[in-house]
């Protein structure tokens, strides 16, 4: 029944973005700001016109920024620059996108980016897992169903990428391919807010070598980075982006708006100091990580490993600085891990599968797809309206953790059991 209803859910879902489709189709001519509700793919389309113009070493200009920013708003004009903030090798990433023209080119983003996740999800799924057919269409198909995951694609947001790149990191961090893990850890910095966190992984489980790759690839992104945009946005980059995430003189942050710990200091805080007292909470949260790989490296278990990812992608959503309501189609990866039996059926089976925090981990994440929309329902004039995601993935932290304490709990005693009766 329950694949039913998602499957009737994203048959509606398909049919709105057919709608909006009409204007790549040629029904509808419209102007760029009446097509895009949002302009989350507008600055992916702005940064790669940055960049193949003459002013490219001037990409984090607010004049050269707000000048393209009106070109594609064209009749309407903004006052207030909607600034980009993006790290410099990613802004040569989106270069190529701009070749084509605006109505193609959002088209083209939206799908290679949701076939690009879905694609690294069902490669993850495959491998980690070894999920059947049939498990892989029921997750993919209640992602697809998600709020968070449709207003991604809707509004041309990249965290289909994300969960791609996520997806590749801790499939190649837990299969113990530093190279490739090294890439995936530095392309992630295209967030730069989670990479602090994602290395706090690899360190804690003394995975010196990936860390080695990862600031070699990185080192090769600034590299490229000098040699297209000039190295002072290079060197500049870090105070760009504290002051476009504080200062009131661009728009398109929105902090009070975000689902993590930040959104909910800005409630009542002003901008700067939110986001530094965000900042400092993330330590809290880097030693928690690093807690949870040093169980992992010292359990070296399969389903242990799985539940660490699942709570370090939780830790990730709940005390990045930014982090919007689309960035919860990492939830993707915790439902994955967990959900998905591993055969052969391990601990997790007798161990935690009826206990209350696992009920409600799994009661959670099998609903959410439809709880989103609930929640996406509240009054959207109020900062209230975020304060629920936070509270659901809150609630995924305390029970994953204590799920992940009783597994760790029965393995010692299996052990121990295993030992005694040799």
């Amino acid at each position: 029944m329950l694949l039913f209803g998602y499957a009737v859910l994203l048959s509606v879902l398909l049919c709105g973005l057919l709608y909006e489709s009409r204007v790549w189709l040629g029904v509808e001519q419209q102007p760029v700001q009446a097509r895009s509700r949002f302009p989350d793919f507008m600055m992916y389309y702005m940064a790669g016109e940055l960049v193949r113009s003459s002013a490219r070493e001037s990409i984090y200009s607010p004049e050269q920024q707000l000048q393209v920013f009106n070109r594609l708003l064209a009749p309407t004009r903004a006052a207030k620059c909607h600034f980009l903030q993006y790290p410099p090798f990613f802004f040569v990433m989106l270069a190529p996108l701009s070749v084509w023209p605006y109505q193609v080119a959002e088209r083209v983003w939206q799908f290679s980016l949701t076939f690009l996740g879905i694609t690294a999800l069902v490669v993850f799924m495959s491998r980690r897992m070894r999920a059947a057919p049939r498990q892989i269409a029921f997750t993919v198909l209640a992602g697809l169903c998600s709020a968070p995951m449709w207003i991604a694609i809707v509004v041309g947001q990249a965290s289909w990428l994300i969960l791609a790149l996520f997806s590749m990191f801790f499939l190649f961090l837990l299969e113990r391919k530093a190279p490739a893990a090294g890439a995936f850890l530095s392309l992630s910095t295209i967030k730069p807010q989670y990479a602090a966190l994602l290395a706090t992984a690899a360190l804690s489980g003394r995975r010196f070598k990936l860390v080695a790759f990862a600031a070699l690839f990185e080192l090769g992104l600034l590299v490229l980075s000098c040699c297209v945009v000039g190295w002072q946005n290079v060197l500049t980059y870090p105070s760009i982006l504290f002051h476009a995430e504080t200062t009131a003189d661009y728009s398109g942050v929105y902090p009070q708006y975000m689902i993590g710990v930040r959104g909910l200091l800005s409630s009542f805080l002003e901008p700067r100091l939110a986001l530094v007292s965000s900042t400092v909470l993330m330590l809290p949260a880097l030693a928690a990580i690093y807690c949870l790989w040093k169980v992992s490296l010292k359990a070296k278990d399969q389903e242990v490993d799985n539940w660490v990812v699942a709570l370090t992608v939780l830790l990730c959503l709940i005390f990045s600085p930014h982090i919007h309501i689309y960035d919860d189609t990492l939830l993707l990866l915790p439902a994955a891990l967990t959900l998905v039996k591993i055969e052969p059926a391990g601990t997790s089976d007798g161990a935690i599968a009826r206990t209350a925090p696992y009920l409600l981990w799994k009661g959670i994440l099998i609903i959410f797809p439809l709880l989103s929309w609930v929640l996406l329902t509240l009054d959207s004039s109020s900062a209230i309206r975020r304060i629920p995601f936070l509270v659901v993935n809150l609630l995924l932290l305390a029970s994953g953790t204590l799920c992940l304490r009783t597994l760790v709990k029965a393995k010692a005693g299996e052990l121990t059991a295993d030992v005694s009766s040799r």
